[in-house]
Order: structure tokens, then C-alpha cells, then sequence
């Protein structure tokens, strides 16, 4: 299947205030709880003019299946989050590899994943992106696995 992946804009606010509420989306995030429309609005507002911050769309078909986001300082950080319609169907390592390809495009930080420990499924749909585990952390006080893509023999 073709994924086309693109920016993210303010008219995507109400896709991806429904992703990010979802309840599955909400119990893997290290801050659980639902998120105000108005919130979302300025923070999405605020991370699209951010030069540090992107947000990139993925769609199959003509329909979005999920988004790939990075903030990026000393190393960037990612997120994912995959549409509850499109998920256990394996768009989330390709996403994840393709969101990589287009942030390094123009970003050479290190890319860092932080994932709930308890959230097995993630750690091993980063690990099928090229994602290698390098320790245990906690985040917001909840215990986490830190995983880095591993570019090369020098990253």
C-alpha cells in the first residue's frame, strides 16, 4: 500500500484531537489524561509555528492513518500515534521509518523514543523501525525504555 506523508496543518486540528483522545492513545501517553479542545488548539497552533516541532500526516488511500511527531533540541524526540482503525495492521514501523527519512532530510540530532515500559507492543514496533534500546529511565515519574534509531555504525 502507498503512504503518502505530508505536514501537518491547523485543519487537521479535529483528526488529530480525536487521535490523541483516543482512550488506548491516552493510557500509552505518560500524561493520561483527556486532553481540553481548547489546550489542543493552542498547543497545536504553537508547535506548527514551532522550528523545532514537527508533525507529519500519514494517509493510505486518501485516508490518514496516523501522524509522527518530533520535537527537536540536543536530540530529537519522537512520537507516534496510529489511527485506532489502522492499528495491529502494521503501518507502525513503516511510519516511524518514513517520518525518520523526512525529519533527517534536514535534521542530524540523534532520534530518541521514550516508551511506558508497560507498553510492549511500542518498544517492538520501534525495534522493527531500526529503533535499538539503550536504557531504562523514568518519565513523569513513570518507568520507561529510552530507544535510539541506529543510522549506523557511528550514530
Amino acid at each position: 500500500m502507498n503512504i503518502k506523508i505530508r505536514d501537518a496543518n491547523i485543519s487537521d486540528a479535529n483528526l488529530i484531537y480525536e487521535w490523541t483522545n483516543d482512550p488506548l492513545t491516552r493510557k500509552n501517553s505518560f500524561n493520561s489524561k483527556q486532553i481540553e479542545w481548547e489546550d489542543h488548539i493552542k498547543w497545536l497552533e504553537m508547535k506548527i509555528k514551532d522550528e523545532k516541532y514537527f508533525i507529519y500526516i500519514f494517509e493510505a488511500e486518501n485516508k490518514p492513518i496516523g501522524m509522527v511527531r518530533f520535537e527537536s533540541n540536543e536530540y530529537a524526540v519522537i512520537g507516534v500515534t496510529i489511527a485506532p482503525d489502522f492499528r495491529g495492521k502494521g503501518f507502525g514501523s513503516e511510519i516511524i521509518k518514513l517520518g525518520c527519512e523526512r525529519f533527517s532530510l534536514t535534521n542530524k540530532q540523534k532520534i530518541l523514543a521514550y516508551i511506558k515500559t508497560a507498553n510492549s507492543s511500542s518498544i517492538k514496533v520501534f525495534q522493527k523501525a531500526g529503533f535499538s534500546f539503550i536504557r531504562d529511565n523514568e518519565y513523569n515519574s513513570i518507568p520507561c525504555k529510552i530507544l535510539i534509531l541506529r543510522r549506523n555504525a557511528n550514530s
